[in-house]
């Protein structure tokens, strides 16, 4: 190959070839004044798409500067001391400016350095290296550049979708969706096939855009999220489907194939047949090969477990399993992780690891030096994992400068892994027992053993003594040598301790006897009151073999998958039949019953309610929960209650408070994360604390991140926490360090330590459930461009204290479908509201928003969506309505104000609803657009109302989230 190297001096401009006669005209003392930078691609991440150019000058690093989305296990393959800087450049999240990167660059050169620009994909590929190229040139910077895989072109060949086909892609553009407005979407949309890179935020801009300009809604669309890493995600639809099927998933970064050439993709996927399950075998019927170490060997022959059936993963996930889109949470230690966790991506899952295992050097090396030495006097080595075999060779080289072994010295190894392992050295094993335990080494060893000497390198501690004490009992003499340590890591990974803490684990595997036990030790110092086994409720155990299932029972007191085969790809397939066996459970509809007494005792089942309820012939009922199997109503003793007027609620019971406990710690993202009864007694205790019927009090501490310009939301939430007698911290995105490009993970876990609650006000829904998942203190949606929870708990405060109750009222939203739409849908459906969203065609809220609502309401209310506003309005008790271009909107005002002109909310729309009715909006008001001033001003407007109610309302959340009550 014949790269080119630019060296840039104030006087000329060489071009060098890679002919080391002609890089010698190149002055030397430039060189050790200059440095060198190096801007590498790195492809889709990770050390298997990284060019061997690239891993050779990472090996050489001394300064490295990396984007936020190349993969972390690069940062590894660069010398120690080298110092790493991480400059961001994460699409939507704040980044180190360029000008300062530039700065760098020269800066690290120009100090006689060797530094690598580390950036995804390929360098020339939508990113800044023309910028930092001419930065280079000025300052008289010598300078290469490695290219690397672009994403455009692998990830689709990762889906298994062609990019070109002889009659359905002829040709293909690349487009950035980064910048919609600067996208001459009329020429694109003619093309046959689209590859959209920094689309995850604008997909639904993309989409309307698209067919804006005539593409079909039927064109078929992928999305695919982490190309090539083993959480790689697919998702497949069309131009008129994929905003529907990606919302709330988290797309970024992702690539988007746009194009008839995705349909090929069903028929250029392997999907293999279904694994064969075979009974239990009895104990002695266990196939040769394939037993389960015991617990002791384990430490020894974690590696000696066959690993999934192939080395080379498979590319795209392509398999249809009962294991797609389920949470698999792996224990192994992070060395031999990988394989299994490649192979679970391959079946759809989504693998997080999860080390119970730390494989090091031993305490000291002094006594494996000294049987080294001995070697000549051993007639057989004994090596029972690939760990063994790894840490002993490489100690054999450290002392003799090679890893010859005495012609006389047999070796003996457990397991086709460890064989693997040692061939890898150059030698091939003398002796394979044929199970894969230590145990059966000595059950088979061939010939006597009486006399011979061996040396059995292993594990520092933790191990079984039955090999040993096996061989000595025959006349062997063996000799135990510590070659590497098994430990317990100090701290839980942060992506698995936010997974598990909410409950987003549906499994938990493990591969040995010491990972079960290592887990438990690991969460107990993390959660020292124990609350972490609740966390694996709902979570499938799933072991290896017996002996793992033993440490389960011992440890968590159950195990509910066991490998048949003692194997990791059995291990799969325990997991895969356990999920198939699982009944989706149907959420019970509650019926509301009017009891009459009887002269003798009835017994009614409902299937729906999963109950039976025993009426006694004093009158008295007993309900207890049971599996009813079918629907039994006795109309001369059961009837349903009809809708009744409304009462005003009782004040705060010592109940209610009681219950708002169990808020306490939780998130509020959604008004999904709400049940009904617990919105319920929220709306309660704010009403309460507004009436000064109960005043909590804390030195808590309030951060508030809002990314979003806020009046009402900014100043309800601080007065709000000042009346619980906390503090409040502004922290304005601008002046922190994620603005200058600090992860959003990395601030979420430092604000943990410092606050005892968030609220969070910003764009994107899936950043704030990235801090969701790496805070622990409770975080609050103050808005986002998909909910407005706090604002909806506002509105039903004052629908209440006007009704005197919620349920059978009628609400109807007039305007955008936007996030206030969402909210309202999903609140109003808690809370026994029937409600209606009148909003034009292609703005209408989200149909899994609305899916979900109906979910949720069943058959105590209705949702009804239409594009008549009068419809809408006609008879309801509240009308309500917002901006029709929200914040990041702007650019749409003009074509909103004419689309949006038939729902404004005047007198006339007024005139349709109900008498008493209320009129809410959640401000700021554009007087004359959505609403008119007569009717803001008006007798039916609760507007000001609705304002202050926010700050009790959100009292009332953060005292239950915060425990206070």
């Amino acid at each position: 190959m014949n790269r080119c190297s630019y060296f840039y001096v104030p006087s000329a401009t060489l071009s060098i070839s890679d002919n080391h006669s002609l890089r010698q005209v190149l002055s030397s003392e430039i060189m050790a004044q200059t440095g060198k930078v190096f801007l590498i691609g790195s492809g889709l991440g990770g050390e298997r798409y990284l060019t061997i150019q690239a891993r050779e000058v990472l090996a050489t690093a001394e300064v490295l500067l990396y984007d936020a989305l190349t993969d972390g296990e690069l940062q590894t393959l660069t010398p120690e001391g080298c110092l790493q800087l991480n400059v961001g450049k994460r699409g939507g999240q704040p980044s180190m400016t360029q000008k300062e990167i530039n700065r760098l660059l020269v800066k690290h050169c120009q100090a006689g350095k060797q530094v690598v620009r580390l950036k995804s994909g390929d360098p020339f590929i939508f990113g800044r290296g023309q910028a930092e190229i001419r930065a280079l040139q000025e300052a008289g910077c010598a300078f290469e550049v490695v290219p690397g895989l672009s994403s455009a072109l692998t990830a689709p060949l990762l889906a298994n979708i062609p990019l070109t086909d002889p009659t359905m892609s002829r040709s293909f553009a690349v487009v950035t969706a980064h910048e919609p407005d600067g996208i001459n979407w009329r020429s694109l949309a003619e093309l046959e096939t689209l590859v959209i890179l920094m689309g995850a935020r604008t997909l639904p801009e993309i989409v309307r855009r698209l067919q804006g300009h005539g593409r079909s809604g039927q064109t078929p669309v992928a999305v695919i999220r982490w190309a090539g890493r083993p959480d790689q995600r697919i998702w497949e639809g069309t131009l008129s489907t994929i905003v529907e099927q990606t919302q709330g998933e988290l797309l970024s970064p992702c690539v988007i194939v746009i194009g008839d050439v995705v349909r090929l993709r069903q028929y250029l996927t392997y999907v293999p047949p279904p694994p064969e399950l075979t009974p239990d075998p009895a104990p002695d019927q266990v196939a040769i090969g394939v037993s389960e170490p015991e617990p002791a060997a384990q430490s020894e022959t974690d590696d000696a477990l066959l690993a999934s059936k192939s080395d080379s993963p498979m590319i795209a996930t392509t398999e249809r399993s009962e294991l797609t889109g389920k949470t698999i949470l792996v224990t192994r230690a992070a060395t031999q992780a990988s394989q299994f966790m490649d192979r679970l991506a391959e079946l759809g899952a989504i693998a997080i690891e999860m080390p119970a295992l730390e494989i090091v050097p031993p305490t000291s090396w002094v006594a494996l030096d000294r049987e080294i030495a001995r070697l000549p006097q051993y007639d057989w080595l004994v090596l029972t994992s690939a760990n063994a075999v790894e840490y002993f060779f490489e100690r054999l080289q450290t002392l003799r400068g090679s890893t010859r072994l005495p012609s006389r010295l047999q070796l003996a190894v457990v397991g086709d892994k460890t064989a693997a392992a040692l061939r890898k050295e150059g030698f091939d094993p003398d002796f394979v027992p044929p199970e894969f335990v230590a145990d059966s080494l000595a059950a088979y060893f061939p010939g006597g053993v009486d006399g011979l000497r061996v040396l059995f390198p292993r594990v520092e501690s933790g191990g079984r003594d039955v090999l040993v004490r096996d061989l000595t009992s025959k006349g062997a003499e063996v000799v135990e040598v510590a070659v590497y340590q098994s430990r317990c890591p100090e701290a839980v990974a942060p992506d698995a301790l936010a997974a598990l803490q909410n409950r987003r684990v549906d499994a938990v595997t493990f591969a040995s006897s010491k990972t079960v036990k290592h887990f438990c030790q690991m969460l107990e110092r993390s959660q020292p009151d124990s609350s972490w086994q609740n966390w694996l409720d709902d979570v499938c155990i799933a072991s290896i073999g017996p002996q793992t299932s033993k440490a389960c029972e011992d440890f968590l007191g159950r195990v509910d998958a066991e490998a048949r085969e003692y194997t990791l790809e059995g291990l799969i397939q325990s997991l895969e039949v356990w999920f198939a066996s699982r009944t989706p459970r149907r959420e019970a509809s509650v019926l509301e019953l009017e009891v009459v007494k009887l002269d003798e005792p009835e017994t009614v089942e409902f299937t729906e309610l999963a109950s039976k309820t025993t009426v006694e012939a004093d009158g008295s009922v007993t309900e207890t929960i049971v599996e009813a199997t079918e629907l039994i109503i006795a109309p001369e003793t059961v009837e349903l209650i009809e809708p009744v007027e409304a009462v005003e609620a009782p004040a705060t019971s010592p109940e209610i408070i009681s219950k708002m406990s169990a808020l306490k710690g939780r998130d509020l993202l959604s008004m999904a994360d709400l049940s009904s009864e617990e919105l319920e007694d929220l709306l309660q205790l704010a009403a309460d604390l507004k009436a000064g019927k109960i005043a909590p009090k804390s030195s808590k501490i309030l951060g508030l991140l809002f990314y979003k310009a806020s009046t009402r939301t900014r100043v309800s939430f601080s007065a709000a926490m000042y009346r619980l007698g906390g503090q409040v911290l502004d922290l304005n995105p601008t002046v922190t360090q994620v603005s200058r490009g600090e992860p959003l993970q990395d601030t979420a876990r430092v604000l943990d330590r410092y606050l005892d609650i968030l609220a969070i006000r910003t764009f994107d829904q899936k950043d704030l459930e990235t801090f969701s998942e790496y805070c622990k203190v409770p975080v609050i949606n103050a808005l986002t461009d998909f909910e407005h929870p706090c604002q909806v708990l506002a509105d039903l405060q004052t629908a209440k204290e006007v009704f005197g109750g919620l349920a059978g009222l009628t609400l109807a939203y007039i305007g955008d479908g936007n996030n206030m739409a969402h909210s309202l849908l999903l609140g109003c459906a808690l809370s026994g509201v029937n409600v209606r969203i009148a909003a034009p065609e292609g703005y209408q809220p989200y149909a899994n928003v609305i899916e979900k609502a109906r979910e949720i309401a069943g058959d105590r209310s209705e949702v009804t969506i239409t594009t008549d506003p009068g419809a809408a309005a006609d008879g309801a008790q509240v009308l309500y309505t917002d901006v029709w271009a929200s914040m990041g909107q702007e650019g749409e005002a003009e074509n909103r104000m004419q689309v949006f002109q038939p729902y404004q909310v005047n007198q006339e729309l007024v005139s349709r609803a109900d008498s008493q009715a209320i009129v809410l909006h959640c401000l700021p008001a554009h007087r004359g657009e959505e609403i008119t001033e007569d009717v803001l001003e008006g007798e039916h407007s609760r507007v000001w109302d609705q304002a202050e109610n926010r700050m009790h309302a959100q009292q009332a959340l953060m005292a239950s989230l915060l425990g206070l009550v």
